[in-house]
């Protein structure tokens, strides 16, 4: 049934009109698919990282200076919203062809074993499940890069896969655009093109020398088209080199302070179940090919995949795991879609119908998805309308924007007497809700890691303490007590709380914030050793004595996780090290790469009771440990360093 159709499509190659016609239906299906959104500000962890990129941009921040996050210069793109309307537009508009492109591959690729009109009516829900069921903040980028690694396993596959050296250049700027965008898919599509440009070199055994010249024509137009960039968006130069370092550190931070346990083992079973189909479809692909080729596109699939599910299981959120899911559905179409020589043909593409159709139903299942919402195409008809309308009309702007800034501040919630005390005056949103400051018309100057449960390295940790520390620290702090993970809220960036209490002063408090005004000089004075211990992981540590004007705060070493957790945190995620403070059997999340900042343990006892919401309360005994469990079982030493830091009461 299907070999016919596919040796009817794939002898004979494309005409211009059929090229044009896969386009024109990929975007019919970019429009189908097109998720339902609105262009408001609003407010919360996600929405205000999106409304502080586009602040950064419209107030030209300095990336890798005056701020620092996983998103470029260009990051403003992946959240369409209207706080300042040309670029919300243009994220919107940018939408349509990324969703077409990735249309488009599907269907081109259906096309050589279905009929069009079939292909296209495949590729609607399919396309739906690889860019929309995280409606219009979804990763976008991150599902075009996807489709390229997607591409690459096709290509290797194929008789002669090395790149000319026009493409590879063209991708290497591509990836650096995506770079600007969302840092982790510049780093992976980086990692990729020059894994794949070696690959490529072993399959069609080609001498090191071509393999080399396109490897420095790769990091070539990589650092070039960087630079160049960089420059035209209107970044200092100075400032890229940090930029890049930093942007490695979030990486990397990421990487092993992240984590969350949604209790839903499906998950797992369900990405267990599509690698072991992906497999069985590769196995069946490359079946003919020389063992080196083989060699190279399983080394080539497996790294891109493993690569997914750490991404998609670090966070375990419908968020990040799309992503996964796209590269399972791209797959299966690519791997499904091969030419059938000496290959059972219904075999593969049984296992690539029954794999897509199960990542279909995992995407309505992890983003929570009521009903089918690819059935009806007039929802995307009226979000492109709606687009559409936001374009043409001025006043329907206008209108949009004035009412983030009369209607969401009831729901904010920010006390008015607060917002008049800062008037003019510099500030900073803490923890995460950089919103505020949009909606309020503030003077934002923000840290330069702005959310700052992100600040997970000592690096980061310490380049918002320095800010606070500097000449040019924001004149106030609108503070609310918010953990992510169940952290404590002041061993988020635990150095720059230490400078928040010994800089600032608050002048003001209610149920929802408190605000934080700066001090002329430092209330802290030189601090001096308490007591170090060597304690055993689950067992209570005794808080010595201090002075009543004193901040206690304790340092901690060796709570690294060892060769065996390091290689855990790389192939899925860390084992999550709690804090317990006294017998309360609440865990909470501990950084362990920010082990050595200063975390407050007791304040003094001036500030005790007098800080509205900010926690003031002081430990007396507490416990670190990897497990969940009480009482927690004992595990390897540590080291705890106390110190105690003169504060001036006010």
């Amino acid at each position: 049934m299907f070999r016919p159709t596919f040796a009817a499509t794939a002898a004979l190659p494309l005409t211009r009109q059929a090229r044009l016609g896969q386009w024109l239906l990929g975007l019919a299906v970019a429009v189908w698919v097109f998720p339902p959104f609105v262009m408001d500000v609003g407010n919360g962890l996600d929405p205000s990282w999106g409304v502080g990129l586009h602040m950064a941009r419209h107030h030209h921040l300095h990336f890798g200076t005056d701020i620092i996050y996983t998103f470029g210069p260009l990051g403003f793109l992946v959240q369409p919203v209207i706080a300042y309307p040309a670029q919300g537009l243009v994220a919107g508009w940018l939408r349509i062809p990324l969703f077409a492109f990735v249309a488009w591959f599907l269907i081109s690729r259906l096309q050589r074993v279905v009929s069009w009109w079939l292909a296209a009516a495949l590729a609607i829900p399919l396309t739906w499940a690889m860019v929309a069921p995280q409606g219009f903040g979804g990763d976008a980028p991150g599902v075009v890069l996807v489709v390229a690694l997607a591409a690459g396993v096709a290509r290797l596959t194929t008789k002669h896969c090395q790149l000319s050296r026009r493409v590879t250049a063209l991708l290497a700027v591509a990836i650096v655009l995506g770079a600007l965008i969302k840092v982790d898919v510049g780093v992976v599509g980086a990692m990729a093109l020059l894994l794949y440009v070696v690959g490529a070199g072993v399959a069609d055994s080609e001498g090191p020398r071509r393999t080399g010249i396109l490897l420095l024509i790769t990091v070539g137009a990589m650092t070039a088209s960087l630079v160049v960039l960089w420059v035209l968006l209107g970044q200092p130069i100075g400032s890229l080199g940090s930029w890049v370092r930093l942007s490695v550190d979030v990486v990397l931070g990421h990487n092993a302070a992240m984590g969350a346990d949604n209790g839903r083992d499906w998950w797992a079973r369900a990405t267990v179940a599509a690698t072991v189909g992906v497999s069985a479809l590769l196995a069946t692909a490359i079946r003919a090919l020389s063992w080196r080729r083989r060699a190279v596109v399983c080394v080539f699939a497996t790294s891109m995949v493993l690569v997914a599910v750490k991404q998609a299981f670090l966070r375990s959120d419908g968020g990040h795991m799309q992503r996964l899911v796209a590269l399972f559905i791209a797959l299966g179409v690519v791997l499904a879609s091969r030419p059938a020589t000496r290959r059972p043909q219904a075999l593969s593409m049984s296992l690539a119908a029954a794999l897509c159709g199960a990542m279909v139903v995992m995407a309505l299942s992890v983003n929570a998805v009521v009903g089918v919402p690819f059935m009806d195409p007039t929802k995307g008809m009226r979000s492109v309308r709606y687009l559409a309308d936001m374009t043409t009309s001025q006043s329907r702007r206008t209108r949009l924007v004035a009412w983030g800034h009369t209607a969401q501040p009831t729901v904010m919630k920010v006390p008015p007497t607060m917002i008049e005390r800062i008037g003019n005056k510099s500030v900073h949103i803490e923890p995460w809700d950089a919103s505020v400051a949009w909606v309020y018309r503030l003077n934002w100057r923000p840290l330069p890691v702005f959310q700052s449960y992100m600040a997970y390295t000592p690096g980061l940790d310490h380049l918002n303490a320095d800010a606070l520390a500097s000449a040019s620290a924001p004149q106030a702090i609108l503070h609310q007590s918010l953990a992510l993970d169940g952290r404590i809220p002041r061993f988020q960036s635990p150095a720059a709380n230490v400078e928040m209490l010994c800089r600032y002063s608050m002048v003001a408090f209610g149920s929802d914030w408190n605000l934080f005004v700066r001090n002329a000089t430092s209330r802290c004075g030189r601090g001096r050793a308490l007591r170090s211990f060597s304690a055993a992981q689950g067992r209570p540590v005794t808080v010595p004595e201090s002075a009543g004007d004193e901040i206690v705060v304790a340092h901690f070493d060796g709570l690294d996780p060892g060769l065996g957790g390091t290689v855990r945190a790389l192939l899925l995620r860390p084992r999550p090290m709690v804090f317990r403070v006294g017998a309360d059997p609440v865990a909470h999340r501990f950084i362990v790469a920010t082990q050595q900042s200063a975390h407050i343990i007791r304040v003094p006892q001036c500030l005790q009771g007098q800080l509205g919401s900010y926690d003031t309360s002081s430990y007396d005994n507490f416990t670190l440990s990897t497990s969940r469990s009480l009482p927690a079982p004992l595990g390897p030493r540590y080291t705890v360093r106390f110190e105690a830091i003169p504060y001036r009461c006010p």
